[in-house]
């Protein structure tokens, strides 16, 4: 998490500077492939579905949710990519995708904010996921043990909460990104 939040951070500190364009700030999320998978990526047909919906501009939104058990971040997708980045995608993604040996990634979604839901409290991530609805499981609440099967997980939530709306987020932020105030809030 941190080497992705660094990338964005530095992007949209060099946005604010005029150095880069905000259509700039962005970091690239690999949704790392495990050596040990022996079955086709799940959900492969719905991931490419809601990646064309995002191309056509179909979809308003994407969230991705990312947990290490410990702490809960929701990131916002602009862009789902399948397969290798080119060399300038690859200069917007943590270096150790591509070290030795290179992690093969299934899909990777271009993030352009961060925001922290939960840190370095379990419970309160279990508490934060049971408001989300696992699509594939019978609309059950997602569960952190048991039901972290077939990642990417297809999420929705009932309660309609927006993660990202853009003029909340300018309001609470004065204008910055969530990733640029949870990093100036600490912890």
């Amino acid at each position: 998490m941190e080497e992705h939040l660094s990338i964005l951070l530095h992007r949209a500190d060099a946005a604010r500077s005029d150095v880069l364009v905000n259509d700039s700030v962005y970091v690239w999320w690999g949704k790392i492939r495990s050596p040990n998978r022996q079955q086709p990526q799940a959900h492969l047909h719905e991931i490419r579905q809601i990646a064309s919906q995002l191309e056509h501009e179909q979809r308003e939104s994407l969230d991705l949710y990312l947990t290490d058990y410990q702490s809960l971040y929701v990131a916002e997708v602009d862009e789902i990519a399948e397969g290798d980045l080119t060399a300038e995608e690859q200069r917007q993604a943590p270096a150790y995708y591509f070290g030795t040996p290179k992690l093969n990634c299934d899909f990777w979604f271009c993030v352009r904010d961060i925001r922290r839901l939960v840190v370095d409290d379990m419970p309160a991530v279990i508490a934060e996921l049971k408001n989300l609805r696992n699509v594939h499981y019978n609309e059950r609440p997602v569960s952190l043990f048991g039901g972290m099967v077939d990642l990417p997980l297809i999420v929705h939530r009932p309660d309609g909460r927006a993660m990202f709306d853009h003029a909340e987020r300018d309001h609470a932020t004065g204008g910055r990104l969530c990733a640029q105030f949870d990093a100036e809030q600490g912890a």
